[in-house]
């Protein structure tokens, strides 16, 4: 199986770079041109490059009218091919692009290991593409924005001045992100008694609510420890 090395390997053996982006691909679903099949040895290879070359082929040169069968703003199933704590690798119909942390969910997330892995098939919006031949087409993707922005609910769901109880999903040093339901953060300043852990349940009294900016910001009132 053909894999694209890295423009950089950043000083790194270049065997033992192709190694770890084989073994980061464990368990992904790809498509693969088979070139020749040895009978004998019952050994197949297969060319990884060509197979997604001809799904880009398919999906994203421009017909007679200009248009693609995939366009920007359109939503579409993606397969996971790798993960990396600082995000994903997803294959969208030949063309494999980075989906950072960011742009996987509108909660904070720390490692995205934690709730991904290759072979999973995710649905993501395309948010930009690039390039005219086939080999020159680039991918900017997103899963958060492929579905609802909870956001829009906790601006009625949630008032400024009320208290709510949260887990802390993720503390560094703009604060404390407390989860509440509905699959939203609170931005918290860190407490006088100093910076709870992860996992620790959180009473916050909520201070400012943006939609523009999907921003709830507030203060804690009240941690109890995990067991």
């Amino acid at each position: 199986m053909a894999v694209s090395p890295p423009e950089d390997s950043r000083g790194r053996d270049a065997s033992d770079v192709m190694h770890q982006m084989l073994t980061r691909r464990l368990g992904a679903e790809v498509d693969y041109i088979v070139k020749a099949v040895d009978p004998k040895y019952h050994v197949a290879v297969g060319n990884r490059l060509e197979a997604m070359l001809a799904k880009r082929s398919l999906y994203y040169t421009r017909n007679r009218d200009g248009n693609r069968r995939v366009r920007a703003g359109a939503c579409a199933e993606a397969r996971v091919v790798s993960v990396i704590r600082p995000g994903i690798f997803v294959d969208i119909f030949g063309v494999e692009t980075f989906v950072p942390l960011a742009e996987l969910s509108y909660q904070r997330m720390m490692d995205a290991t934690t709730a991904f892995q290759p072979g999973q098939r995710v649905l993501v919006r395309i948010l930009r593409i690039q390039g005219q031949r086939p080999s020159e087409i680039t991918v900017e993707a997103s899963v958060k924005q492929a579905g609802e922005n909870p956001y829009e609910k906790a601006v009625r769901k949630y008032s400024v001045g009320n208290r709510y109880v949260g887990t802390v999903s993720m503390v560094n040093t703009t604060g404390v992100f407390v989860a509440l339901d509905g699959g939203i953060d609170c931005l918290c300043n860190y407490p006088r008694r100093g910076r709870p852990p992860r996992g620790a349940r959180a009473t916050v009294k909520i201070l400012g609510i943006s939609q523009d900016t999907n921003r709830i910001w507030g203060v804690i009132t009240h941690i109890a420890l995990p067991q």
